[in-house]
Parts: structure tokens; sequence; C-alpha cells
């Protein structure tokens, strides 16, 4: 199961044992963390204990740039969460993303060494590995993070579903790799080892967020498409899987940014423009929204177009992130790729309310993490050291200080 951020509170005489699961995003704006119900997880509709966030600095269009004020900005995030929910051990599971984050293709094949046997589990295996060895061999700096097998061929002819049981002479495997650098990478883990936050598991934050499609959307084909602050990410999802991803150095502080030389106007006041943009957007406003909004489509249609899935994917486009709420979305998304679209809707299900409340789309990611999937790569626990926290965060605010 797809186990993060597992925080099981010590139990003693005065304490009863409870149980949560906490899932974290790294944003280039924000550090964001949902805390669920660890005893729900598995329901249609998760308990959602608590959904924080703190600003986040050392990040740029995903990439960690600067470690000790990443590091100090996820303890703050972490002593927020500690303060309500606190706990002595932990498994973490990180959501990675950035403009690095890519996906790619091998074909490879290997003879059947006695061809009147069936095709077994192992032949399939023998397959991947030998893809997986040619990819790292050609792409040192590349760290994998999810592997799958998208189509088989056994003796040059299209295989439906798994080969194993059948015949032949020759097995060839279709395989989707994601990857992100592997400096990046080794960024990420090193700002949660010197918290003492040893990462149990690192998903690609796309395929986190295909937690959130149905069965019948990621069958029938779609895509789903992250606007962040900084970065936007699609991936497509065909017969139960992804098929492709890509992320783009665009995203909405692009449209702050443009509201604020458009009508001359702060960076601040541009970015509440943009918010309440339904009740204040002057025609000048809504244009300059749009043509922003339409590069960003430009680009998902070009992508598209290249693995030739433009305007044929059924089940349409899935739209996440801090920039869901921008009014028109689904408009423009619609008249641009000329298929389906809709903004994820979460619905917050918390003790303390009778009804359920909508979760603030930024808390998409978060959210997802803390759902079950197959996704991720595992790593070593360790103990969650509270101590060591508050000693990193005051050594950096020492060193900060004038």
């Amino acid at each position: 199961m797809f186990k993060i951020f597992h925080l099981t509170t010590p139990s003693n005489n005065n304490m009863k044992n409870d149980s949560y699961t906490i899932g974290i995003d790294i944003g280039s704006e924000q550090i964001k963390a949902v805390v669920i119900d660890a005893a729900s997880r598995n329901e249609k509709q998760p308990t959602i204990l608590a959904a924080l966030s703190t600003a986040s600095s050392g990040v740029t269009k995903g990439y960690i740039n600067n470690q000790d004020a990443v590091e100090y900005s996820l303890n703050e995030l972490v002593e927020k969460v500690l303060k309500k929910y606190p706990a002595k051990y932990s498994d973490i599971n990180v959501a990675i993303n950035g403009i690095g984050l890519r996906s790619q293709y091998v074909r490879t094949s290997n003879d059947i060494q006695n061809k009147s046997r069936e095709i077994e589990a192992a032949d399939i295996d023998a397959v991947v590995a030998k893809a997986e060895d040619l990819f790292s061999k050609k792409y040192p700096n590349k760290k994998i993070l999810y592997i799958n097998s998208q189509k088989y061929r056994v003796d040059d002819r299209d295989v439906l579903g798994s080969p194993v049981g059948m015949y032949g002479e020759t097995i060839e495997a279709k395989i989707l790799f994601v990857t992100v650098p592997e400096h990046h990478y080794e960024s990420c883990i090193r700002i949660f080892e010197s918290s003492s936050l040893s990462i149990d598991n690192l998903v690609a934050a796309p395929l986190a967020e295909a937690a959130l499609l149905s069965p019948a959307q990621k069958n029938n084909g779609c895509v789903l498409l992250n606007i962040g602050a900084q970065t936007s990410s699609m991936s497509v999802y065909e017969n139960g899987f992804m098929s492709s991803l890509e992320v783009f150095p665009i995203g909405s502080n692009d449209i702050t940014n443009d509201l604020a030389l458009g009508h001359q106007i702060s960076r601040e006041e541009a970015h509440e423009l943009k918010l309440d943009a339904k009740n204040k957007a002057s025609k000048q406003t809504q244009e300059i929204i749009q043509a922003r909004m339409y590069d960003i489509l430009e680009l998902m249609e070009r992508h598209l177009i290249r693995i030739k899935k433009n305007r044929l994917l059924p089940a349409g486009v899935i739209i996440t992130g801090g920039s869901a709420y921008l009014e028109g979305i689904e408009a423009y998304t619609k008249s641009q790729l000329k298929i389906p679209a809709e903004t994820i809707k979460i619905l917050k299900k918390s003790p303390s309310q009778k009804r359920a409340s909508a979760l603030d789309p930024k808390f998409s990611l978060a959210y997802a993490l803390t759902l079950p999937s197959q996704n991720a790569r595992h790593f070593k626990k360790s103990l969650f050291s509270i101590k060591k926290i508050f000693k990193n965060a005051k050594k950096l605010f020492d060193e900060l200080m004038p």
C-alpha cells in the first residue's frame, strides 16, 4: 500500500493510540500538508483533520536551490502539524516535481530460452530489468521514479494484456519510465534527512494526483492538469495507466505578473485581483488572464499532437492545483483543446462538521498523497526528531539575523 508520513502517537496509560496519515507537497510558493485519520484512509471520503501551509523559500520552478531555506520552511510546517498531532515515529512520502520531471519510452526484447514452455512472469521481469539497465546506462544522471510496461509483443504480434501463458520465441515490451534529474532527487532526500525525517516513499507529483481520478477517467483517456505557481504539469492516462507526462516552466505567477504590468499595480494587488477575478474583472483583466492561460493550453496541445492524442481523450481534462479556481478556466480549456474539462472537487469531511465543505484545490496534491497508491519507491525509516527540528530552525534563524 502507498503509506506516507504515517504518524503513530506513542501509547501509554494516559494517551490513546491514534494514527494519522499526512501528505506533504513542497511547492515553489508554499509547502502544504494534509492530515487525515488513517482509519478512514480507504474510505470513499477520508476524514481530513487538517490542511496546513506555510510560505516556501529556496525552491524555483520545482527545483531546490537553497537547502537551508527549504529546510527552515519545512520545519515551520512540521511544527504546525506536531502541535496538533504529536508523534514520535514517522514514515514520510514526498511528491517530487519540477521542470526536470518527464516520461520516456524504451523498447526492448528477449529471446525465450525454452520455446516449448509457456511464457512466465519471470520472462516479463527479465525484459523490464533489461530495459531499466539500458535506460540507466544511457541516462546516468536521471533517477527512475516509476516504471510501467505499456505494451507487449510476442513474435512480432501485439498482445492484449499480459503475455503470461502464451507460447513464442521472442517477447518484446514498450516500457514507460518517469524520471527526474539525479541531483534534484538527492536534494529532496537531503532536505528531509537534515531534519531527521528519512523518506519512506517518493513519488512523482502527477502520479500521486492520479489517485484523484476515477477508474473510468483513466480507462477512457484523460489529461490531468496541475497549474502551480511557477510550473504546470500535464499527465495523460489511457487504459488505466499513465502514458505520458510533461512539466512546463509557466504557472499562475505569470498571470500575476501580467496583471501587475497590465494594470500598473503591485504584485500583491495583482494577486488579489486574480483571486477575485469573478467579481472585479474588467475586460482588460479577463483578456490578460485568458492570454496567459492560452499559452499554457497551447503547450498542452502541442504535447497531445506529438503523442497523437489531440482531441482523442473522451474523459477530458481534469484541472487541479491552486489555479483551478481561476474564473473561466474550464471554458478556456474546452475552447483550446476541444475536449471536456472540469476542475477537481474534493469534499473536506471533518469530525467537527456535520456537512462536508470543499477543500481548497491548492491542497489537491497533498491530499492525494494520503490516498492508497502503488506508485511510490520506498526508503529506510527513521526517528522523527522534534529536538533536531527546533535546533535546525533556531540555527538558521540565528544565521539570518543581522
